[in-house]
């Protein structure tokens, strides 16, 4: 059984534009986009993951993700 995991939606990127994960332009393409990216935090707020790009060959998928999460543990 997990806890349940906190997922921040902002619709309207002002947290991504602050990490600076909010882009115009990527790869010879003007588009509006947030760049892909996953934050696990423990539970003192130690950054434990961090994955941040937008080529869909390397995102980690959720099981890798979940064992993450129960290492923390």
């Amino acid at each position: 059984m997990h806890d349940v995991i906190p997922v921040l939606v902002d619709e309207d990127r002002t947290f991504s534009r602050q990490l600076k994960l909010f882009t115009s332009f990527w790869d010879g393409v003007s588009s509006e986009q947030n760049i892909a990216s996953v934050f696990i935090i423990d539970k003192m707020g130690i950054l434990r993951y961090k994955y941040i790009g937008q080529m869909t060959e390397d995102r980690p998928d959720i099981d890798f993700l979940l064992d993450v999460v129960e290492d923390l543990d």
